[in-house]
C-alpha cells in the first residue's frame, strides 16, 4: 500500500483510517478526502486542522494535491 501524508500548516499526519483523493482533467479543481481520529491514540490533545489552513496532499514521495482545508468534520 502506498503512504499517503497530509501536510497542514508544515505538520505531517499519517495514519488514515480511509483515503479518497480525486483527480479529473475534467474538473476545475482535484479533491480529497482523508478519514482519521480527532485525537491521537491516548492523547487528550484534538489535532490543530482548522479550515482555511494550507495543505499538500502526498502519496509516497509525490506531491498530489496543493491547496487550503475547505472543511473539517469533528
Amino acid at each position: 500500500m502506498p503512504e499517503v501524508r497530509l501536510k497542514v500548516d508544515g505538520m505531517i499526519y499519517g495514519g488514515w483510517k480511509s483515503v479518497d483523493v480525486r483527480r479529473s482533467l475534467d474538473h476545475a479543481a482535484d479533491s480529497f478526502s482523508l478519514g482519521l481520529t480527532d485525537r491521537w491514540a491516548g492523547s487528550e490533545q484534538r489535532r490543530p486542522i482548522r479550515m482555511g489552513s494550507p495543505c499538500e496532499v502526498w502519496i509516497d514521495d509525490q506531491k498530489l494535491i496543493t491547496g487550503h482545508v475547505d472543511d473539517v468534520n469533528l
